[in-house]
């Protein structure tokens, strides 16, 4: 009996090509059910290990070869980096979201501890430079006359 009769007869499935990740670069197919591109990555089982493998081709039809001399075999699984991608993206978000409030509570911690040997003019005097400083408020006339004016300049 010709050992690729099952692979011949059975239907709803197509083989893909693959390199392995390591080692061999040899071009070797697998079946499949799944829905693969060029370039996606696979799990397949090699002896009692599982290996992960590029996809170079993607077959329309089974492409079986009945003089082979060895089993056609099953990919397990195809690897969803999307899932993953999509993962490293969230966590990054929260990093980068994490690290302004961060910041910010830093500034506000900054501010408080400088206003807190204030009194209330001088407090004054430093939320109005801090609204100068962050554009919250326009430069006048009047506050380029005293820079002038003053010894410390700009």
């Amino acid at each position: 009996m010709n050992r690729h009769l099952l692979s011949m007869l059975q239907e709803g499935y197509t083989t893909i090509a693959v390199h392995f990740m390591t080692g061999s670069q040899g071009r070797y197919i697998y079946k499949t059910r799944d829905k693969y591109n060029i370039g996606d990555l696979a799990v397949v089982k090699v002896g009692d290990e599982f290996k992960i493998v590029k996809v170079i081709e993607v077959h329309k039809e089974p492409e079986i070869d009945i003089n082979l001399t060895r089993d056609y075999k099953w990919a397990v699984c195809k690897i969803d980096m999307d899932g993953y991608n999509e993962e490293m993206q969230r966590e990054a978000i929260f990093k980068k979201q994490m690290f302004k409030i961060e910041r910010d509570a830093q500034k506000r911690t900054l501010a408080t501890k400088i206003k807190e040997h204030m009194d209330a003019e001088s407090q004054g005097l430093f939320d109005n430079a801090l609204k100068i400083l962050n554009k919250e408020v326009p430069i006048t006339e009047d506050m380029l006359v005293q820079i002038k004016q003053s010894d410390t300049g700009f």
